[in-house]
């Protein structure tokens, strides 16, 4: 019996008919595979794209509709046949060891994102970087790798993107050579074509999203991301409701670290929160999520998160969590943490608690309400609003630490008074009466790379500075044991090779 492809398929099923039945061909007519091959998986897939488009032509005839509506492990049930007989047909029969990987690749083609799919399935694996359709590397325990994954060709590479943006009804075209958007599992894309994207090339960067969050001390017993007592101090102030900003730069860990600070927010509060891409994952039951709009080809009905803080604020929430502040929406923050709504959060892109503060200072001007403050007005907003910052970092050898918890002390004489009082300024010290005052608490000092095994090696050190608001904390009922704020070493890092 010959098939409708053309094959004999007693070559598959030994079947047996009456010979009455049964036409015989030649046999030098039946398609057989010439050998098994043995070709790495990424280079049979893109060396033999046109057979895997074959395949999803036929797959699509025979399911129509169906094949994106059912299971995928039921369309793999059925068509696992049909993707065999192909092979054979173009001889590209794989060994039996390859035999599985092959039919993966083939699916993940047609079902999902290609051949960066396995990367996406991948646990250990943060984000995805396409440098080009030909050149593909990873970020993989903090570290870049280069991968021998690649797509076929620009126009497959291209195909992915679309097939991310096309159901939220964005573009990417020359008329819109850029695209942010966040795939079905709540991770981020952004994706560049020229003219932006030089050379011809393509850009796609995928940052993956956690499904699972974890508290301060998960972080901190496993990669000693920071010590027992930053941990306690940190879940104290939030408890206490005491304004954090979480400072850091790309890959530092800002919204992982975020996730983790707010494990001890009381499940008894009402949180609002706000993001571009949804990636915070709060524990407590009374949480609501909102998410900015970008505006419509008709340059219309764009939210931004400066407009979603004024919604919020309408809404009564105890607190505010903003994924990240990158504008006027900041100003907006500073508001709410000023009028019944301490103890809110958010995140920046800074890369120390004193870069923070000329960040900060942008983002005010930014702002139309309030773009002609002086420094001194700007200086005193943040002052009253925000007591902590938190600055986290990632180091060469991939690892992410929290480098600095600094207490945000005053502006002019009063810090400056307030810096003396606690011993942290000599006599001789004069004021800056146009100086926001900023002191650590706690922070990591690196003092070299371990030759061997090349990571960072390090001290996490408290200063012996006592904050101001430990006496907030302490008047909501939380009190630190004696010295804890001592000048002394907490925990060294990587001493020893340990």
């Amino acid at each position: 019996m010959v098939s409708s492809s053309g094959l004999d398929t007693n070559v598959f099923t030994n079947n047996t008919k009456p010979k009455q039945q049964v036409k015989k061909k030649p046999q030098q007519n039946l398609k057989k595979p010439a050998k098994l091959i043995n070709t790495p998986v990424i280079d049979f897939i893109c060396d033999n794209y046109d057979v895997v488009k074959e395949i999803t032509e036929k797959l699509s005839n025979k399911f129509g509709t169906r094949m994106f509506q059912r299971k995928r492990s039921d369309i793999e049930a059925e068509s696992k046949q049909i993707i065999l007989d192909t092979l054979v047909e173009h001889n590209l029969m794989p060994i039996d060891n390859l035999k599985g990987i092959y039919l993966k690749y083939i699916y993940d083609n047609i079902f999902g994102l290609g051949n960066i799919q396995p990367l996406l399935d991948d646990p250990e694996v943060d984000e995805i970087m396409v440098k080009n359709w030909d050149c593909i590397y990873v970020e993989k325990h903090g570290k870049l790798q280069k991968t021998n994954v690649r797509f076929p060709n620009y126009d497959v590479a291209y195909a992915v993107v679309k097939k991310i943006i096309e159901p939220l009804n964005r573009n990417l075209d020359i008329a819109h050579p850029n695209v942010d958007a966040q795939l079905r599992d709540g991770s981020r894309l952004s994706a560049t074509i020229p003219p932006l994207r030089a050379n011809g090339e393509i850009s796609i960067t995928i940052r993956k999203f956690k499904e699972t969050v974890e508290p301060l001390s998960y972080y901190q017993e496993k990669f000693n991301s920071s010590t027992p007592e930053m941990v306690q101090f940190i879940e104290t102030a939030v408890k206490s409701r005491i304004s954090i900003m979480v400072s850091g730069g790309t890959g530092s860990g800002k919204t992982t670290l975020l996730n983790a600070c707010s494990f001890a927010i009381p499940n008894t509060e009402r949180i609002l929160t706000i993001e571009d891409t949804l990636e915070l994952k709060l524990q407590q039951e009374h949480v609501e999520a909102y998410q900015t709009i970008n505006e419509n080809v008709e340059g219309k009905g764009a939210f931004t998160a400066q407009d979603l803080v004024k919604i919020a604020l309408r809404k009564r929430p105890d607190r505010i969590i903003v994924g990240e502040c990158r504008g006027g929406e900041f100003v907006e923050m500073l508001n709410a943490m000023n009028t019944g709504h301490a103890g809110s959060m958010s995140t920046v892109h800074s890369n120390s608690a004193k870069d923070f503060l000329d960040r900060a200072k942008l983002m005010i001007l930014s702002n139309p309400s309030t773009a002609k403050l002086d420094s001194e007005a700007i200086y005193r907003l943040i002052n009253s609003a925000i007591n902590l910052v938190i600055q986290t970092n990632r180091f060469e050898d991939g690892s992410r630490r929290i480098t600095s918890i600094t207490e945000i002390v005053g502006y002019g004489q009063e810090g400056f008074n307030r810096l003396r009082q606690a011993g942290i300024l000599g006599a001789k010290a004069a004021p800056n009466k146009d100086q926001l005052y900023l002191q650590d608490i706690f922070k990591f000092k690196q003092t070299g790379v371990d030759p061997k095994t090349g990571k960072v090696q390090g001290s996490f050190i408290a200063t012996g500075y006592t904050p101001l608001c430990a006496e907030v904390m302490k008047e909501k009922g939380f009190n630190f044991p004696e010295g804890f704020f001592s000048k002394r070493v907490l925990l060294e890092v990587n001493k020893g090779g340990n």
